[in-house]
């Protein structure tokens, strides 16, 4: 068999087509560290900011006030709207794309900041909704995260026990797994609320940031996952895929090391097959289909045959070959 497979190797190794997809292998790992070297900060992140223009979005959404006319009761709500989003982007626009004040104004203020302008232009006195909107832009420009993720965690809780009063009051198998699910959701909310006041992690753009969202997004699928009763084989890769990212972001929470820092070996390593797929496709068709049909188009097939050799034995060393070359191109990618 090893005699086999050294004599397929060796015609293999006289091939042009096998050195080009090598050298263009090799040009696109060069180029791919580069771009990784290039375009990643230190701590792993893309430093291109996102193109979002938002004095662009700005500029759109004053044009869209100067045509409505909130006297006209009929354009008044959106109006409001238009202005509730006016207001929202001038606020954005203060502050950097990688802060948790850019990332979370419309979830921590779009609801106050509406309710602040339905109650201006409805000519409503509520002086508690002015209160509670001075004192979160103030936070807000405080770089008082804690505040809102305190709010958040009050909201959370109040929904918690209502839920459990009504878990408590339910007798329907149906209605009883949807409150399961939400109960499951908000306390997975909380643990994560908690775990960002323990360890004075901001939603601001960090790996600890991006763990806890992952981790968040990957045990959500997890439960998901766990409620079907029979997994396809589909299922269960994608399924073992999901637990392994939960179990690496989850290392990464309690130990605090960013091992998903994309532009370091490790993660290029673990990522290797991804990126170079392709060429791994492409080398394998070239070996697989020119390992036979070479044989016959040479008539090289007849001198095989004769040889004390069983045809299982040949085809089994030409699938080994494959192999071979595959993972000599993975470990000469590796070493790259």
């Amino acid at each position: 068999m090893l005699k086999l497979i050294k004599i397929e190797l060796y015609k293999l190794l006289h091939k042009k087509s096998i050195y080009i997809i090598l050298i263009l292998m090799t040009i696109f790992c060069f180029l791919n560290n580069y771009l990784y070297w290039k375009d990643y900060d230190n701590d792993g992140f893309y430093i291109y900011e996102d193109t979002t223009n938002i004095q662009k979005e700005l500029n759109n959404t004053i044009k869209e006030l100067q045509k409505l006319n909130y006297h006209n009761e009929k354009e008044l709500l959106t109006y409001i709207n238009t202005k509730t989003q006016y207001d929202i982007l001038t606020l954005k626009k203060e502050y950097n794309q990688n802060t948790w004040q850019y990332k979370k104004i419309n979830d921590y203020l779009y609801d106050i900041t509406y309710k602040k302008n339905y109650n201006t232009y409805k000519n409503i006195t509520d002086n508690e909704t002015i209160t509670i909107y001075n004192e979160s832009i103030k936070n807000l420009k405080n770089n008082n995260w804690q505040y809102f993720i305190n709010l958040k965690k009050e909201e959370k809780e109040t929904e918690l026990k209502e839920l459990l009063k009504s878990k408590n009051n339910t007798s329907d198998n149906y209605i009883l797994k949807e409150i399961n699910t939400k109960i499951n959701n908000i306390n997975l909310e909380l643990e994560i609320i908690e775990y960002r006041l323990k360890n004075n992690i901001s939603e601001s753009k960090s790996y600890l940031d991006t763990a806890i969202n992952k981790y968040k997004e990957y045990k959500n699928s997890i439960t998901n996952y766990k409620e079907k009763k029979n997994l396809t084989n589909k299922e269960q890769i994608t399924y073992n895929k999901i637990v392994l990212e939960y179990n690496i972001n989850k290392y990464i929470m309690d130990n605090k090391i960013n091992i998903n820092k994309e532009n370091t070996i490790n993660y290029q390593l673990r990522d290797i097959l991804t990126d170079y797929e392709l060429f791994f496709i492409i080398l394998i068709i070239v070996i697989s289909s020119s390992i036979m049909y070479e044989e016959f188009t040479t008539g090289t097939i007849k001198l095989l045959l004769i040889k004390p050799y069983s045809r299982c034995k040949i085809l089994i060393g030409k699938y080994l070959t494959c192999l071979v070359v595959l993972l000599i191109s993975i470990i000469y990618i590796i070493l790259i």
